[in-house]
């Protein structure tokens, strides 16, 4: 990612003012053009959505009554795919619920015109103000962070971005995995491109597409009358990488005869072409890539260990793109431009209804899944906005599905949610693999959380009056030295007595958390109905405590990590 070394202080804030009415639009200009910043005028919608790319303002004045498109959906596209944008609402409708509407769809301001220059001109300022206050406390805006040919900027593809960047032009052999369209390939070309020093080709491989009998001539080449069909010498990948980057796509496929030869080059950095005895020798990097458990392939024997280890220098996962926050959106909002103008079609923006599907659907098959269709209903359709009934009815079933069954979200996740990196058999509790909700089975006793109880305890017990309860400490604490959070038998959380018995917010949170999950009998999507959180939010915060070491996967059971250390990774 390049680095610029700006003074922040003498940038000026862009503001976009979108105003239908030239006098109104003059008037706003002039107003804003005297605080110090940069300005544009949209008459229109389609002029404003255009802006939103080209010009990137910090903040937009949106007037809600607009020729063409209703300000409203212009709100909730900015709310919903440039949620880093400021949005000030103008409008002469003076309903009174509309206020209330438009800060849910993300306006941050609302007046009411004739707006006179004293009030938009302490608006404008109070905005300044709060932008500052949020580059002082977030650092740089999330708002154009980008890397190669990425799109996204939650916070998992900053931190992705920011290890590009820093093994750009190490030498190390790159491990990169992640599930079945989540952009392994895009990683392995952007690492090449950010390369400075090595001005090879990228040569990619997809060892499942190629037959075990020629992957080997693929590899290293061969020469003529290697082999029957062998009429003339043929360069290999390797030496055609020279100087550059070689990429092996789906490792783990590869015959495992092969990968000792491979083994034997990446020690080496020398070859033999099939049927020579001439040894050559090469510079490049290697890059490989699975949307497999590569941890289990090796346990399994499919994977060599010691060729494992020797490209398992620098790991990379990449996150599903259900775990990727709003990027859905943004990636989306690439897809459209680029398939509107392909097709020759008049899309411009997605509507807040659309938006919403897709931050519920799962996208098993990730960002190809969502390329797909993006461009099919483009082809379809007439724009100039993607409606939410446009989408392909599998996603809206699945999503009408998961709203009224959160339990059965984990069934359109699909077979490439169980991919793991610590080489775990454990998998993230799928829902349909739960006991029945109506008749739990018992939690077993190795399985509880600190605290924790089974189902038919807490159902017991809950019964007896709240003071006959008696604390008792978990006997399954692996650190007595720690207070654990306890639960009474009446099923109340213990509170602390002693300064010592304080717990963090975070820890409790866990704990309590993963009891939860527990008591539902490993079901995560039942436990986020009963806790009142967003199942995709759960997951997500449960796979954070689980890279962070603070939990472990047990069976479909949770449990809280020792203290002190993380989760082994063993294969």
């Amino acid at each position: 990612m390049t680095s610029f070394n700006v003074n922040q202080n003498e940038l000026k804030t862009r503001v976009l003012v979108v105003e239908d009415s030239r006098p109104l639009n003059f008037f706003y200009n002039a107003v804003v053009k005297g605080l110090n910043t940069e300005v544009r005028s949209a008459y229109t919608g389609r002029e404003a959505i255009e802006l939103l790319d080209t010009f990137a303002p910090d903040i937009v004045l949106l007037d809600l009554n607009l020729p063409d498109i209703p300000g409203m959906e212009i709100l909730s596209m900015l709310g919903q795919q440039y949620h880093q944008v400021i949005t000030i609402v103008i409008t002469a409708d003076e309903r009174a619920n509309l206020p209330a509407e438009a800060m849910r769809l993300g306006a941050y301001d609302f007046l009411v015109k004739p707006v006179d220059s004293n009030r938009l001109r302490t608006t404008i300022n109070n905005t300044i103000e709060k932008l500052e206050l949020d580059a002082k406390v977030n650092g740089e805006p999330d708002s154009s962070i980008h890397l190669g040919n990425f799109i996204g900027a939650s916070k998992v593809m900053r931190d992705i971005y920011d290890k590009l960047c820093r093994i750009r032009n190490s030498k190390a052999s790159v491990f990169i995995t992640g599930e079945s369209g989540t952009g392994k390939e895009v990683t392995a070309n952007t690492l090449h491109e950010l390369n400075t020093e090595r001005k090879g080709k990228f040569m990619a491989i997809n060892c499942a597409a190629i037959p075990k009998e020629i992957m080997e001539s693929t590899i290293f080449g061969h020469v003529k009358g290697a082999f029957t069909g062998a009429v003339a010498d043929r360069t290999g990948a390797v030496a055609e990488a020279d100087g550059g980057t070689l990429f092996l796509d789906e490792i783990c496929e590869m015959d495992l005869e092969l990968q000792s030869k491979l083994l034997r080059f990446l020690q080496s950095s020398k070859y033999r072409m099939v049927g020579s005895q001439k040894t050559l020798s090469v510079d490049v990097r290697v890059i490989c890539a699975t949307n497999r458990d590569p941890f289990n392939e090796v346990k399994l024997g499919n994977f060599r260990e010691d060729l494992f280890y020797r490209l398992f220098v620098i790991p990379i996962h990449l996150p599903p793109l259900r775990e990727r926050e709003h990027d859905v959106l943004h990636i989306a909002m690439h897809f459209l431009k680029k398939y509107a103008e392909l097709e020759h079609k008049d899309f411009l923006y997605i509507s807040h209804e659309a938006s919403e599907i897709m931050l519920k659907y799962p996208w098993p098959g990730n960002v190809r899944e969502l390329q797909n269709v993006i461009h099919s209903t483009v082809v379809l359709f007439e724009g100039p906005v993607i409606t939410g009934e446009m989408l392909p009815a599998n996603i809206l079933k699945a999503v009408e599905d998961i709203e009224k069954n959160p339990e059965h979200y984990q069934k359109y996740v699909g077979r490439n949610s169980r991919f793991l990196i610590d080489g775990s058999d454990a998998v993230m509790p799928p829902a349909l693999g739960a006991p029945s909700v109506t008749a739990p089975q018992p939690v077993p006793a190795e399985n509880m959380v600190p605290g924790s109880r089974a189902p038919e305890e807490n159902r017991a017990e809950k019964s007896e009056p709240a003071g006959s309860a008696v604390p008792e400490a978990s006997a399954d604490a692996d650190d007595s030295s720690s207070p654990g959070l306890t639960v009474s038998p009446a099923g109340m959380i213990n509170l602390p007595v002693k300064e010592d018995e304080i717990q963090t917010l975070e820890d409790v949170k866990r704990i309590y958390t993963v009891a939860a999950i527990n008591a539902c009998n490993g079901s995560v999507a039942l436990a986020s109905k009963l806790l009142g959180i967003n199942v995709t939010t759960l997951y997500r915060q449960m796979e954070k405590w689980k890279e962070d070491g603070f939990i472990e996967k047990c069976s479909v059971f949770m449990k809280p990590a020792k203290r002190g250390r993380r989760p082994s990774k063993q294969s």
